[in-house]
């Protein structure tokens, strides 16, 4: 998801237009979630408020508080591709020759030993217990989409937007922005991008006349 969430940011960024623009990912869950059975080494725990965005570090074994969602993630990424394999060296120079050594004395050869007898073939050893059925992982995202709304393009001094997910899905996290065709100064700005009310929110305004609008983006994923 954060790979998704990078890339229409990028998009956004390469725009002809001008662009401001907030985005914060919010993760929907239960408002208590304990972590005493996820104490995995190299596993790093944390609670984001469900209304700022605030993230804190816990323990493992702490739970966070109502209006807090807990999230884990592994403190350490896999392991990279192996690199190319590099150019071979220049050939040494030919060291020198030895001398030749004096030649041994041939030995007596010895008799060839009879043929041992074959062995008696071993026991099959005892089937091992069971091992124990592992817990079930974390669920992942699918069905994620981007819904997109746009204010009108006038000179309005505020504009403000709601955008919610289609039925089926659930809001994930969202963000918005400010585009404009000819900057004036001062430019617009962006007072307020967060989740509210079933979506994403976002709100703007313009002290001076100028044609603007303001744009909203709802991140949404299927309600599983």
């Amino acid at each position: 998801m954060v790979g998704s969430i990078e890339r229409f940011v990028r998009a956004c960024l390469s725009s002809r237009l001008g662009l401001v623009t907030t985005l914060v990912v919010a993760i929907v869950g239960t408002t208590t979630i304990g972590f005493a059975a996820a104490t995995t080494a190299g596993v790093i725990y944390a609670c984001v408020n469900n209304s700022s965005g605030t993230l804190k570090i816990v323990g493992a074994g702490e739970t966070c508080p109502a209006n807090w969602t807990a999230l884990s993630w592994s403190a350490e990424g896999s392991a990279g591709l192996t690199g190319a394999t590099g150019a071979t060296g220049p050939a040494g120079t030919t060291g020198a020759t030895g001398g030749t050594g004096p030649i041994g004395a041939s030995g007596a050869g010895g008799a060839t030993g009879a043929v041992g007898a074959t062995g008696a073939t071993g026991g099959s050893g005892a089937t091992g217990a069971a091992g124990s059925t592992g817990a079930t992982g974390v669920a992942g995202i699918s069905g994620y989409i981007v819904v997109t709304m746009n204010s009108l393009n006038n000179g309005d001094r505020y504009k403000s937007l709601t955008v919610r997910c289609p039925a089926g899905k659930r809001l994930i996290g969202g963000g918005a922005g400010i585009f404009w065709t000819v900057a004036i100064e001062p430019r617009p700005k962006l007072i307020s991008s967060f989740m509210f009310d079933g979506g994403w929110y976002g709100e703007a305004d313009t002290t001076v006349d100028q044609v603007w609008f303001l744009q909203v983006n709802a991140i949404c994923a299927d309600a599983t």
